[in-house]
């Protein structure tokens, strides 16, 4: 089910840091020392970049810097696109167990949590058409999915220095996927220093409501030339536990986890930056709730023993090099995926076992220049990847009367391929009058795809060959945002944008074939014929902000056209057994609409803060609901800091309506069914909720938080 809790109420207590650094004296400072000036040394270093023509010694107030929305470090007031940041301290106080839950009380972000499956939904928008990033590299890939997947889990979250969120199309920063919104997870980075330093710290944590361990220790040390910084993340996560009620412990939701960073940096001038930097993250025996349920002998229906993830990245970087480069940035990487998913399938004679291995192996690099003069600025440049896709399946058929097993190639699967991409961009900034602010960009991408079938991809008698299999497709799109702030008043702007995005096919749209995961009613067939997916958003926010006040009222409209929807056809037999097909094509046209308040107010040591969202949508091809659309929802909240600063305490409430509208494509999910184990709902196995409904919930938080 895409939204996890029912009106349960969370208790996590958590957490025991220790930090400590080192100067060569042999002196100890404290650790909110230690927090708070690398924290101001970066800010003032990002500031002095900031081309927006400030005088960066005598600012007006604390900028907060991002750098997803331009691919330079800005001011988040001078982005017209609507962000949200999770910072350190954010980071620090929800103790989340995923970056996913990180983004649970955020502005326009429906983050629901399936046990490790968690996926948010931005804008109505969720899977494949968001682009998860790691420093600006996509976590996506050719294989990833329209529905919620893990992707953005796959992450040591005690690796997370900060998490920006682009709400709206970021096809003209990042390009294919980024229909809905972009997230960019930044890792912790080492700083430089005027004289050698060394530290670390450690956190523990434990969750009451799936007797949760996760401990994480970062280590860092700093010089004049260079910086080192690395850490290491273990989490150990039971079943969930829904007190009261009918629910209690909720069978395969946990899952092992371990996973680190590492970032060296060396500046051999003072104008250069070589950077080597990586994250690794591994779980181990995660379940499946939603499709989980276990066979009459108590073997779960679906369990991924392990998936793996490793990134390595080296930067080169040179500042200053006169009025045609301010900033000229080159980087190389390297990504590798793999995991292992096993399907299940008892009878009263036989259980049959399906093993897929599947590895990813990503190559891609990329070259950009800024160039800053008299408060404009403009940033262009291209980039490169290249995926090789491929999985091993193999099958066992276990009769339970001899206990022979029969292994052999399971027919029916993905094909092995490669998918890649090849882009240019550029993005201006211009600042014509003194609170005028004007943001331009256009991008053209090409995107490949090509596939290798083998014979025992095909599905016998079910509708196609393996001609059909064998693709070999090329694909180019453009796209462009234009986007204004204009500063009425020193504490109130208005802000409009216009963007456009897109969505190249992959191979989930193309070659998946047989009975989806998420439905026993219908069996997929390739869709060799389809093209990219297409968004025009406009979006309008005014903004307040003073030194008490923060309100941003979003109002937007995303027009989405040639969206890929799964269209039922004839009747096929596979293995005996009669189902729908079911093939994709680009007939959907539709519209995304809604309104997002953020504010918060801070007049003195006590602060407010909240946001509601309202989100609504409609295929009007077909005149139905689209799915993945959220409730209303939102959050509210308050929080004491002590003027020792040496304490605080906070308390939010997440408050989510019920689902009142249901798309007709739910009929067929089933997460939706009683028992999803058995498949899709029916008339022995009906839906959870009468009309398909899923109940509201109010999750309560409470935290506190001292400074020894």
């Amino acid at each position: 089910m895409w939204i996890s809790n029912f009106g349960c109420l969370m208790s996590d207590w958590f957490f025991l840091t220790s930090k400590s650094e080192v100067q060569p004296s042999g002196s100890w400072r404290d650790s909110a020392a230690e927090k708070s000036e690398p924290e101001v040394s970066a800010l003032s270093e990002q500031t002095e970049k900031l081309p927006d023509g400030k005088n960066p010694a005598q600012p007006a107030r604390l900028p907060e810097v991002v750098v997803t929305a331009s691919k330079n470090a800005q001011d988040i007031e001078d982005v017209p696109q609507t962000m949200t940041v999770v910072d350190k301290k954010d980071l620090e106080t929800r103790q989340p167990l995923n970056v996913n839950e990180a983004l649970r009380e955020e502005p326009g972000i429906f983050a629901n949590q399936a046990a490790p499956q968690g996926s948010p939904i931005i804008r109505g928008l969720n899977g494949n058409k968001l682009l998860y990033l790691w420093n600006g590299i996509p976590l996506n890939n050719g294989t990833t999915p329209s529905g919620p997947n893990g992707n953005l889990n796959q992450y040591p979250i005690g690796a997370a220095d900060r998490i920006e969120v682009l709400r709206g199309p970021g096809s003209l920063q990042y390009g294919s996927g980024a229909l809905g919104g972009v997230i960019n997870i930044i890792s912790k980075q080492g700083s430089f220093s005027d004289t050698p330093t060394a530290g670390g710290d450690v956190s523990v944590r434990y969750g009451t409501v799936n007797h949760e361990f996760s401990e994480s220790t970062d280590l860092w040390a700093g010089g004049k030339k260079y910086s080192l910084m690395g850490g290491f993340t273990r989490q150990d996560v039971g079943d969930y536990y829904l007190w009261g009620g009918e629910y209690g412990r909720q069978a395969h939701t946990g899952y092992n986890a371990t996973g680190g960073y590492l970032d060296l940096a060396y500046q051999p001038f003072s104008n250069q930056t070589v950077r080597l930097s990586g994250i690794f993250n591994s779980r181990d025996d995660i379940g499946y709730y939603a499709s989980s349920k276990t066979n009459s002998s108590g073997i779960p229906r679906t369990v991924q023993p392990y998936e793996r993830r490793g990134i390595y990245r080296f930067d080169y970087e040179i500042n200053n090099l006169g009025f045609l480069s301010d900033s000229l940035k080159a980087y190389a990487y390297y990504q590798h995926y793999g995991q292992q998913r096993v399907t299940n399938t008892e009878t009263t004679t036989t259980l049959t076992s399906k093993d897929v291995t599947q590895d990813q192996d990503i190559f891609g690099g990329g070259l950009q220049n800024t160039m800053a003069l008299q408060g404009h600025s403009l940033t262009y440049g291209g980039d490169y990847r290249s995926e090789d896709l491929r999985s091993t399946p193999m099958q066992s058929v276990l009769t339970k009367a001899t206990g022979v097993v029969a292994s052999s190639t399971p027919s029916g699967n993905t094909p092995d391929g490669s998918y890649r991409v090849l882009d240019a961009f550029a993005i201006a900034q211009l600042n014509p009058l003194r609170d005028l602010t004007i943001t331009v960009g256009g991008r053209i991408e090409q995107t490949q795809l090509k596939s290798r079938p083998k014979a025992s991809d095909v599905i016998p008698n079910a509708g196609y060959t393996l001609q059909d299999l064998q693709v070999d497709k090329t694909w180019f799109a453009t796209t462009w945002s234009v986007g204004a702030i204009y500063r009425i008043i020193p504490s109130f702007d208005l802000s409009a944008n216009v963007a456009s995005g897109f969505r190249a096919p992959g191979f989930s749209d193309i070659l998946s074939t047989g009975t989806p995961i998420f439905s026993t009613k219908v069996a997929s067939i390739p869709s060799p014929d389809l093209g990219p997916e297409k968004a025009i958003t406009y979006e309008v926010d005014p903004r307040f902000h003073n030194d008490q006040w923060q309100v941003n009222l979003t109002a937007y409209w995303t027009h989405l056209y040639d969206y890929i929807r799964s269209n039922s056809g004839g009747t096929v037999t596979i293995a005996g057994v009669d189902y729908l097909s079911q093939t994709n094509s680009n007939t959907g046209a539709g519209y995304i609409r809604g309104l997002e308040l953020a504010l918060s107010f801070k007049p003195g040591d006590f602060s407010f803060f909240g946001n509601v969202n309202y989100t609504e949508g409609e295929d009007t091809k077909f005149h139905e609901y689209l799915r993945f659309i959220p409730p209303l929802y939102g959050t509210a909240g308050v929080r004491y800091d002590a003027p020792s600063k040496r304490w605080w305490g906070e308390a939010t409430e997440v408050l989510v309506n019920r689902l009142l509208h249901h798309a007709p494509k739910d009929e067929q999910d089933s997460s939706f069914a009683a028992d999803p184990g058995l498949g899709s709902p029916g008339t022995t196995n009906p839906p959870l909720r009468s009309n398909f409904q899923i109940p509201g919930y109010a999750l309560t938080n409470l935290r506190a938080g001292w400074t020894a």
